[in-house]
């Protein structure tokens, strides 16, 4: 709330972000899980007017969309079943268990961004929260602003407002091997 008052602030998302392992059937990949809320994923378009094979309503309870060549690499299709597998589970006398859980592809994306493509799954915040016991917690808050221009000054407001609680990076950060890679 505090972030979504500073000027040129136009969308603020709680997320969940984190990487994990998916299978399905004898396939396994490496994936970026990244959770929000499904009002929250409608003030995505780019995401929201890609999605293939799933109505924006049916994101709620166990389910994801599966990036579409994330999606081709695994063979999934929407009703297929993929498990989420995380490092970080139950610590038992025998050593730490996993933990997993399998959740309902309800449709895939094309962003047209291969790393999204390729690798990210979505899936509601709620979800999200019982499966990595952040009960009423999230990993990061993404913010979008109404002016590209105003980057600089609303990224030191947002470092003065949250103090050192976090650490603030911007999508030139999140994408520097891309434009690395085109200079």
């Amino acid at each position: 709330k505090d972030l979504a008052e500073i000027e040129h602030v136009k969308i603020v998302i709680p997320m969940i972000e984190k990487q994990l392992l998916i299978s399905s059937g004898r396939q396994a990949e490496g994936a970026m899980v990244r959770a929000l809320s499904p009002e929250d994923l409608v003030k995505k378009p780019l995401l929201v007017d890609s999605i293939e094979g799933a109505d924006v309503s049916a994101f709620e309870g166990d389910v994801v969309l599966v990036g579409r060549r994330l999606a081709q690499k695994m063979g999934l299709v929407p009703g297929s079943e993929l498990t989420l597998i995380s490092p970080n589970g139950k610590v038992t006398a025998f050593g730490t268990v996993p933990r997993m859980k399998s959740y309902k592809v309800i449709g895939t994306f094309d962003v047209g961004m291969y790393e999204y493509d390729s690798n990210f799954v979505f899936m509601p915040l709620s979800a999200a929260q019982k499966y990595f016991s952040l009960p009423e917690a999230v990993t990061q808050i993404d913010v979008s602003l109404d002016d590209e221009n105003q980057l600089k000054p609303v990224r030191k407001a947002i470092e003065e407002r949250i103090g050192g609680a976090a650490y603030v990076y911007d999508w030139r950060q999140t994408n520097a091997a891309f434009f690395n890679a085109i200079d």
